[in-house]
């Protein structure tokens, strides 16, 4: 099925990375599509009457399938951005996303890829984007589906950390730690605090760039009204991560690497975009080997030696300032950030200017590279062993933390088409 693959490959590359799945009707795209797979006259079989009204199944009709397995629980909210939105008929009344899972299935769909607000594709700055499709055929297009089933619980940390401030502030409970690093860091007194005010819940998505900029209001979780000595009001930026929160910064990478068919087989080759002077340049990717690993993944083909191993750069393939510079990019300035230990009690770090987000990155000490691979054979009873990953993880290791850049495909598929900063752990 490898042409009926990279069919798949190509229409979805079209519908996510030229920006276009929205301004053009569904039901002509789908229309394309089952035109384009049926000139591959042996797959004209798969093309029967039942299965072409799957491929043509809009998106309003999943969105409805969905809520007809909801127990009155979610209504249609319409389109937005190209994704179907499915409402709660009472807002005040939260779904577990368990529970959304079981009326997707109940519906005879499947989740094909779950992407996080914010992230390259996502379709919400508050909500998970499910792509969600028929489960009886694996080479339909899948529809975006967003729900809005009450607050994630990145923001319900967010919700707590605030109640504990303002019942400090107010004298309801003892002071938190963090209200005491709060007042510490901003060295006012408690009566000089005025407000404490919760930041936009609107997620704003960061580009991996070389450009450092002040996002503080953008950004900000928290927001610290104080009152100075002299009577002026002021105010500081808090961005709060909870313990699990990683990711930075992401930004799309569709040409980074080319899909060919060559003899009958999928097969990648590298590309070219403008975040290879980052990727290549800055971090030493081999993308040859990158392509290498890719194409085995996709033709299940299984690579000798140790290909999951972690390589460590060469000191001389690195350019530490421009690293250096990508990754402040990833924090920009304009805010305080803090972040909870995981033992218990937070650090907060200042990050109220350019300088002090190039400090808070630290010198780079070494950078090791996780290239693609495939790496799956038999064992003596016949069943498969081994391990595969079409992912190219580089991790960062710098005097003050360890970072994670990623170049990953976003919906499961094989050619990547976006890179991700993330911070594993900080040092301080």
């Amino acid at each position: 099925m490898k042409d009926i693959k990279l069919i798949m490959e190509n229409w979805r590359s079209f519908l996510t990375e030229e920006k276009v799945s929205h301004s053009i009707p569904r039901v002509e795209i789908l229309s394309a599509l089952a035109d384009d797979v049926s000139n591959y006259g042996e797959y004209d079989a798969a093309l029967d009457e039942e299965n072409l009204e799957e491929i043509k199944m809009s998106g309003k009709k999943i969105a409805e399938a969905i809520i007809a397995k909801s127990n009155g629980f979610f209504r249609h909210g319409g389109s937005k951005k190209g994704a179907q939105r499915i409402q709660r008929v009472d807002p005040d009344k939260d779904v577990p996303p368990e529970q959304i899972l079981k009326f997707i299935e109940d519906a005879g769909l499947v989740v094909e890829k779950t992407i996080s607000p914010g992230d390259s594709d996502s379709k919400s700055s508050k909500y998970n984007t499910l792509v969600v499709k028929p489960a009886t055929e694996e080479e339909v297009l899948g529809t975006f589906v967003v729900f809005g089933h009450g607050r994630n619980e990145g923001q319900k940390y967010e919700d707590r950390v605030i109640g504990d401030l303002k019942s400090s502030k107010e004298g309801k409970s003892e002071p938190t730690e963090l209200y005491k690093l709060v007042l510490n860091a901003f060295n006012i007194r408690p009566e000089q605090l005025v407000d404490i005010q919760k930041g936009s819940d609107k997620r704003v998505r960061r580009p991996v760039t070389d450009e450092i900029n002040d996002v503080g209001a953008m950004i900000s979780d928290i927001n610290i009204i104080y009152q100075t000595d002299a009577g002026e009001q002021k105010q500081f930026f808090v961005s709060l991560k909870n313990e699990n929160g990683a990711t930075f910064a992401n930004s799309g990478y569709g040409t980074g690497f080319d899909v060919f068919e060559e003899n009958g087989e999928y097969v990648v080759k590298p590309g070219s975009h403008e975040l290879d002077g980052f990727i290549v340049g800055a971090l030493g990717v081999d993308k040859e080997k990158a392509a290498e690993g890719l194409t085995a993944y996709a033709q299940e083909i299984s690579q000798e030696g140790d290909v999951k191993a972690w390589e460590e750069n060469d000191s001389t393939a690195l350019d530490p300032e421009k690293i250096k510079r990508y990754l402040a990019s990833a924090y920009g300035y304009g805010y305080w950030y803090v972040r909870p230990k995981r033992k218990g009690g937070f650090t907060m770090y200042n990050l109220s200017d350019e300088k002090s987000a190039i400090d808070n990155v630290g010198e780079i000490e070494k950078v090791s590279v996780r290239y693609p691979y495939y790496k799956v054979g038999l064992n003596k009873k016949g069943k498969q062993v081994g391990s595969k990953s079409k992912q190219i993880s580089v991790r960062i290791e710098t005097t003050k933390a360890t970072f994670l850049v990623e170049v990953r495909n976003s919906q499961g598929k094989i050619k990547p088409n976006e890179v991700k900063i993330k911070i594993l752990r900080t040092k301080t």
